[in-house]
């Protein structure tokens, strides 16, 4: 079915954070307007603070756009889920080339009644192929794996009972909320669909690589033992 962000109360809604993202999301909308989902669903931007012609792009691709002009993750994925008119709410980033099968892969996980938030694995499209090899092989020493925010999704229900997205930090953000929703029901991750995202942060020569993913690295294994950050650095802007 089609995207019809004229809805007052969809199942489901889709929505992309961007900042100043101009020149890779038009594809990742275009693929979001086609999918293999028999319901309508709503679909909405949240131009962070872009620049660009961010907003006036997502337009043009049938996207209603809503501006949150305080720059920084967390605040567009809480606006997000703020502004989201669905019962299930799903974040992917403007950098990612989800395959007809996304939004439905991840809806039909709500069929448990139990489960409330699901997200898929992720894979890199253009970041150094040892890295990826490297991150994939770690996810099997994972043992509180958690949604990415290029594929995470929740019931607004469960949003509202853990307090929102933001906590105060963008790093491992998306981890933390995935803890957050454990407490309170089950979190699904669909291990046999990988979405795949931009890797540009892990790209380029060895020390490069290492430098840019340290405190992502560090922060996801502290809290991986911990439960919480030991960072509360901010993402550096990539474009």
């Amino acid at each position: 079915m089609p995207v019809n962000n004229n809805l007052t109360h969809p199942r489901v809604t889709v929505f992309v954070p961007a900042h100043n993202e101009e020149k890779l999301i038009g594809l990742t909308l275009e693929r979001l307007r086609n999918q293999d989902f028999d319901e309508e669903y709503e679909l909405l931007v949240i131009d962070n603070a872009s620049t660009d012609k961010t907003a006036a792009i997502a337009r043009l691709h049938g996207a209603r756009v809503v501006r949150e002009d305080q720059k920084g993750n967390r605040f567009a994925v809480e606006r997000g889920f703020s502004e989201a008119r669905g019962d299930i709410v799903i974040q992917t980033d403007a950098d990612t080339l989800p395959d007809e099968r996304f939004v439905r892969v991840i809806a039909d996980a709500y069929r448990d009644p139990e489960v409330v938030g699901a997200g898929t694995r992720i894979t890199f499209y253009d970041a150094e192929p040892w890295f990826t090899r490297i991150y994939h092989f770690s996810t099997n020493f994972n043992f509180r794996e958690a949604m990415w925010g290029a594929s995470l999704s929740a019931t607004k229900e469960a949003w509202r009972k853990v307090g929102g997205f933001n906590h105060g930090f963008d790093l491992n953000s998306d981890a933390y909320f995935t803890l957050q929703l454990k407490k309170i029901g089950k979190v699904v991750i669909i291990k046999d669909y990988y979405l795949p995202m931009s890797g540009r942060r892990y790209s380029g020569s060895f020390p490069t690589v290492a430098w840019n993913s340290k405190d992502l690295l560090i922060n996801g294994v502290y809290m991986m033992f911990t439960g919480k950050p030991i960072s509360r650095k901010s993402f550096k802007d990539i474009r």
